[in-house]
């Protein structure tokens, strides 16, 4: 109990504590009638029998490992977009909700550890995504994979050009706009190809 609050915030004891004990007993006044504690796998069998992963189950999700990671000391928490940020989220996140949902976090931490320029992970990362966006729209409209091709030249031919802009601007005027990406992902159920895209 006094070690997750240490390890995160430097505080001796959380702010609150939930202690989930027995049924009410006879003669007393509060309490439960029942209690049933529900247990959920959430992927963690799958992480105890890989050797590999099996460790990152002994995580107890203080942020310590935060104070060392290079993503989070340039850009904050808020940039992993997973509930489990930090090196260890880059671990975790992964395997219980699949490498497609992770791979900013996965590749802003490769991107932080081989020291590469800014310009070159931003192309690297620019052309990765319109990679996704193509092969979405191979699946959704849908489109031959010649056509495909064709998009995706153009539009690496443009990212250079992009990301110098993009570089220009103050961190408050770049955004993120793709509304019908949203809508596609959106109508999953009537797609014969979901398309969930980070």
């Amino acid at each position: 109990l006094s070690l997750l609050p240490r390890s995160a915030t430097g505080q001796n004891i959380t702010t609150y504590v939930n202690m989930i004990s027995a049924p009410r007993q006879s003669g007393e006044l509060d309490g439960p009638q029942e209690v049933h504690l529900i247990l959920l796998d959430n992927g963690r069998t799958q992480a105890y029998a890989d050797e590999e992963l099996r460790s990152t189950l002994q995580c107890i999700r203080c942020g310590a490992c935060m104070n060392h990671c290079p993503v989070y000391a340039r850009i904050g928490g808020h940039a992993y977009g997973t509930t489990y940020p930090g090196p260890i989220g880059a671990i975790i996140s992964p395997h219980l909700l699949g490498l497609e949902s992770t791979y900013p976090l996965a590749f802003a931490l490769a991107a932080s550890s081989t020291g590469a320029a800014l310009r070159d992970c931003l192309l690297s990362y620019a052309f990765g995504w319109a990679e996704n966006m193509v092969q979405a729209a191979i699946k959704s409209v849908p489109l031959g994979q010649s056509a495909g091709q064709r998009i995706l030249s153009s539009l690496s031919a443009e990212i250079p050009a992009a990301i110098d802009h993009a570089l220009l601007l103050a961190d408050t005027e770049r955004q993120a706009y793709s509304p019908m990406l949203a809508i596609l992902s959106a109508q999953h159920e009537i797609q014969y190809s979901r398309l969930f895209r980070s």
